[in-house]
Parts: C-alpha cells; sequence; structure tokens
C-alpha cells in the first residue's frame, strides 16, 4: 500500500485503491476457477495448486521492479503530509512512534480490525465444511467449495468498485458500519440454514453477504489509516500494525470456529462468531472516532483528547 501511495497523487488515492482491490479480486476470481476446475479433474493430485501460486508471485515482483524509481515520491509513501498538498510533504518530519501509539483512534481501530476478522474469517472455512458433509462426493465438494469462494470474490470486486465509486456520498463510518452489520446478519442466516435446511446451494449464496461486507471494510481498511496517520510519517509502520490485527484475528478465528464446532455443532459456532460481530459492531459506534473521507487542513495526529481534524467524525 505505501507503493501505491509513493506513485498516486493524495487526491487520487481513494480511487486507485478501489481500483486496485478491484483487480485484485477479479484475479482471485481467476485463480479459483481454474484450481477448481482442475482439481475436479485431477483430484486427488492438487500439487498443482502451489506451482501456480508461485509463478503468480514471481510475475508479480516482476511488475514492482518496471516501476520506474524516479516516479516514486517516499515522503508521500509515508506520509508525511497532511490533507491533499504534496508540496508540504518536504517541510514536515515524522512524529515519534509512541506519540503515534497515543492516539486513542489508532490502537481502537487495530483492535476492531482484530475483532471485525476473529469474528469473521472462521466462517467460510465452516461452510465449506458443512457443504462437504452435505454432498459427501468428495470431487463435487471441491468444486462447490471453489464455488463459494468465486462467489465471495465476485460481489467482493463488485463491492469495492461500488465504495470507489461512492464513498464520497457517505462518510467512512457509514459504509463501515454497513459492513460490521453484515456480519452477525450472516451468521444467523447461516446457523438458521444449518439447523433447518442445510442445502448446499443455500449455504454457499450467504457467501454473497461477506463478499458485501469484506469488499468494504478492505477497501476502507488503508484509507481510514491513510487519514489516521496524514502528518506523521509513518504510514507504512501503521498499516502493518493494522495488517498484523487483521491476520492474528483472522487465525484466531479459524481455530475458534474449529473449537467450537468439535466441542458443539456448527449452528453454536455460527451464533458464536455472530455474536462476536455484535461486540464488534459496539465498539466501534462508542469507541472510536473514523475521521471524514476528505482531507482536512495540515496536521499531526495528536495523542487522544487534543483537538485534531482527523478525530471529527
Amino acid at each position: 500500500m505505501s507503493l501505491l501511495l509513493a506513485v498516486v497523487p493524495n487526491d487520487d488515492v481513494p480511487k486507485i485503491v478501489a481500483l486496485t482491490e478491484t483487480f485484485n479480486k477479479i484475479g482471485s476470481v481467476l485463480f479459483t476457477v481454474v484450481v477448481g476446475l482442475t482439481s475436479y479433474v485431477t483430484y486427488p493430485d492438487v500439487s498443482f495448486v502451489f506451482y501456480i501460486l508461485g509463478g503468480a508471485g514471481i510475475t508479480a515482483a516482476v511488475c514492482v521492479l518496471l516501476i520506474p524509481p524516479a516516479t516514486m515520491d517516499d515522503s508521500r509513501a509515508r506520509q508525511l503530509c497532511s490533507g491533499s498538498n504534496d508540496s508540504a510533504m518536504s517541510e514536515s518530519s515524522p512524529l515519534r512512534y509512541r506519540e503515534l501509539f497515543r492516539n486513542r483512534n489508532i490502537v481502537i481501530f487495530g483492535l476492531l480490525t482484530f475483532l471485525y476478522h476473529l469474528s469473521n474469517a472462521g466462517i467460510t472455512p465452516l461452510v465449506a465444511q458443512l457443504i462437504a458433509r452435505e454432498i459427501e462426493n468428495e470431487r463435487k465438494s471441491l468444486l462447490f467449495a471453489s464455488l463459494a469462494l468465486c462467489i465471495f470474490y465476485c460481489v467482493q470486486a463488485v463491492s469495492t468498485y461500488i465504495v470507489g465509486r461512492t464513498y464520497k456520498r457517505f462518510s467512512y463510518k457509514t459504509l463501515l458500519l454497513l459492513a460490521i452489520l453484515i456480519l452477525p446478519i450472516r451468521c444467523s442466516m447461516l446457523a438458521f440454514l444449518t439447523m433447518f435446511a442445510p442445502n448446499e446451494f443455500a449455504l454457499v449464496s450467504t457467501q454473497i453477504f461477506e463478499g458485501v461486507g469484506a469488499g468494504i471494510y478492505d477497501t476502507l481498511m488503508p484509507l481510514v489509516v491513510k487519514r489516521l496517520v496524514e502528518g506523521t510519517g509513518h504510514y507504512g509502520f501503521t498499516y502493518g500494525f493494522i495488517l498484523t490485527c487483521w491476520r492474528i484475528g483472522h487465525a484466531l478465528s479459524v481455530l475458534l470456529g474449529e473449537f467450537i464446532l468439535k466441542e458443539s455443532s456448527y449452528e453454536v459456532a455460527f451464533f458464536t462468531l455472530g455474536g462476536l460481530g455484535v461486540l464488534v459492531a459496539a465498539v466501534f459506534l462508542f469507541c472510536i472516532n473514523i475521521p471524514p473521507a476528505s482531507p482536512c487542513t495540515h496536521h499531526r495526529v495528536l495523542p487522544a483528547g487534543s483537538p485534531s481534524p482527523s478525530q471529527s467524525l
């Protein structure tokens, strides 16, 4: 993300972030389709997947090397500026790290991201296992698992594109709240489907909700971090901290979901993860100030309690 900030003018960042995320999801769809169809034909040998992943990684690295160094602005990548005035970057100096973490909103946004993915990431593996239980045929279950991911990525690509087009009409807080509230709704639907109508087609269709919610959250996350740290010079460090919270929450979510499934049932796992989603919504509504989408005047990120344009709703 810092690389994107380095080559894109500040005013164009939200649009380019949304476009990048859209193409990211389109690539995920193509990969999932290829893997799903090929796995169906070559099962049980699926070793080719790792060759595809390696080839894609090498191709991405080559593309990065092709970017001319002269087009990169290190100050812009670090967000030494405040607002949309790039010329102010060279006049600023980085904020100290301890001052950065004295900002209540940055710390709570990290906690919020952790909780969101703690409640969200474990759902899709449970859905895939539930589908496999209902179908029994291993080849067909692989195909349906790939279909579930395809639906998720397709919807996420569309929602990401729409967010890039409409973020100025709504506040970041409104859009993020929508993404968070989708989570308990989805979990409740899955729990009731599991209890009363565990049909593979119905289960797969619930991935539409994840596509919308994750599409909104994943697109806005780097933009919210950008607004929170403008003028500090530590965008890369802060975004890395938020991503770490994301990955820890993701890993623990899968562990939590599987533990509940082992000790109880699918519906209890879904209700538990959905309950965590309600907790995320409460933290979001009452414990954090999300800055507006449009940059304000030049400022640094200050400790909690100090007046700052970035801390307005």
